[in-house]
């Protein structure tokens, strides 16, 4: 996928702001807890292209098998670890305050976790074709639409 544009990721905040939530994955009980981005919707087109913009896989639920009872499938994008905090990062300014407050509190505790041993990096981190696609994508591209300077959590 070639550059991310300024309405995919309006549409993907929009979307996130309804839909979605900012918080911690514990992927196992030995690694340290990672920030999460989650999305859930009936909708397997909408899913599918929430997941092609982060980047992330899409996974399927039957009605009734976890959470709350449900009567349509759901499709759930999670996307976790650095490319997360990039996303969140990068939606922040187009979050109501609520949504906002979240993602802040997350990158606070994040960035107070300390660093893994090198070798550890490209496990705990994610994919690494994920993290230069945000990465490629500055915040600071966002400035004129913003009318204003990058927000630096």
């Amino acid at each position: 996928m070639g550059a991310i544009s300024t309405i995919e990721i309006v549409w993907l905040a929009a979307w996130l702001e309804g839909e979605g939530s900012f918080g911690w994955e514990n992927p196992t009980k030995n690694q340290a807890k990672l920030p999460r981005i989650t999305g859930s919707t009936s909708d397997h087109d909408v899913a599918q292209r929430a997941g092609s913009i982060l980047g992330a896989r899409l996974r399927y639920r039957k009605p009734g098998s976890s959470g709350p009872p449900q009567k349509k499938p759901m499709w759930e994008v999670r996307l976790y670890g650095a490319q997360a905090t990039g996303w969140m990062m990068t939606l922040y300014p187009f979050m109501g305050r609520r949504r906002k407050a979240r993602i802040k509190q997350v990158l606070q505790a994040w960035r107070a976790i300390p660093l893994p041993k090198a070798a550890n990096l490209s496990q705990i981190w994610g994919r690494a074709e994920s993290a230069r696609r945000v990465r490629d994508f500055h915040l600071e591209s966002l400035s004129p639409l913003l009318g204003q300077k990058p927000i630096l959590l």
